[in-house]
């Protein structure tokens, strides 16, 4: 035993003098290399540097906002949960079940009311300043082709400036737009504003008046005195909603504001990165061609 036990204390120690001399070897090797590591490195660092400076900076404007009727629709499920199973089947035709947040956040991402913010707000010219004309007011080309077209503006609109977070935790939405004139990172915040406000404001209205009509049916129809006042509430909260978001119908947390810091490109990251990676990079290829060096030694002397 003793002696297996010294046999195995003389392969660690064998394993680590082994161990530490490639990592001298390796550092040697480094240090033979320096002056290709310091290039490799500069290079890589240098071109970092260069879109850095030269990369178009991008602002970013958002505001934060949160549904205007949830509470009366938190008011209405309550009245309709003292029904019991008449309350359920209610609920399912009012559609009270459904989530305002996730709702919002699928029109916001839609195709419809990107379309809608372009038109409205005419902003084909703005997507592709590069080629439109300001002072004639045409674009650049006579070449119908190479002209934008709507659905190319909306795919750009909706999926590379428009920035959409759902918070289901608080409740709130943040809408946000990257653009690289910062007035117009704000404007197009507030364009997005006014078109959601107006389409969730008619399909309030519009959902509200059909489920007074259906409430109107069901306080016919129904011969509980009890269930009959409970509908009446229930009636009156749906009037109630719809003059809650007669004007607004979304409530604005956090207004939009003219950004004075660019969000990007972030020219520290990209210098700590570039450098980084020409060192890494560097330091890979030596080992690559110290290996290509050390087969074709042993394939020569075969």
């Amino acid at each position: 035993m003793a002696l297996q036990s010294h046999a195995d204390s003389d392969v660690l120690s064998s394993d680590t003098k082994k161990d530490e001399i490639d990592l001298i070897q390796a550092l040697i090797l480094f240090w033979n290399y320096r002056s290709v590591i310091i290039a490799g490195t500069m290079f890589v660092s240098i071109i970092g540097l260069v879109y850095a400076f030269l990369a178009t900076p991008i602002y970013h404007s958002n505001a934060v906002v949160a549904p205007k009727e949830s509470q009366k629709s938190n008011s209405a499920s309550a009245v309709l949960s003292q029904l019991g199973g008449f309350g359920g089947s209610v609920a399912s035709q009012l559609g009270l079940g459904n989530t305002n947040m996730d709702r919002i956040g699928i029109i916001l991402q839609g195709r419809d009311l990107a379309q809608k913010v372009i038109e409205e707000n005419r902003l084909m010219p703005i997507l592709y300043a590069d080629k439109w004309d300001t002072v004639k007011g045409k674009w650049n080309t006579e070449d119908t082709s190479s002209i934008p077209k709507l659905w190319q503006g909306i795919e750009k609109l909706r999926t590379i400036i428009l920035k959409i977070s759902i918070d289901d935790k608080k409740n709130v939405i943040t809408i946000g737009a990257d653009h690289k004139n910062p007035i117009m990172a704000k404007q197009i915040v507030d364009f997005y504003l006014t078109a959601l406000n107006a389409r969730l404001r008619e399909d309030i209205v519009q959902e509200s008046r059909r489920n007074q009509i259906y409430l109107t049916s069901q306080l016919h129809n129904a011969a509980d005195p009890i269930i009959k006042d409970k509908i009446r509430d229930l009636v009156a909260s749906e009037i109630e909603k719809s003059m809650l978001v007669s004007t607004q119908s979304i409530d604005i947390i956090e207004k939009t504001f003219v950004p004075n810091i660019k969000s990007r490109p972030k020219r520290k990251m990209i210098l700590m990165t570039s450098f980084f990676l020409g060192l890494f990079f560097s330091i890979i290829g030596i080992i690559g061609y110290k290996f290509y060096e050390n087969i074709r030694h042993q394939i020569s002397r075969k």
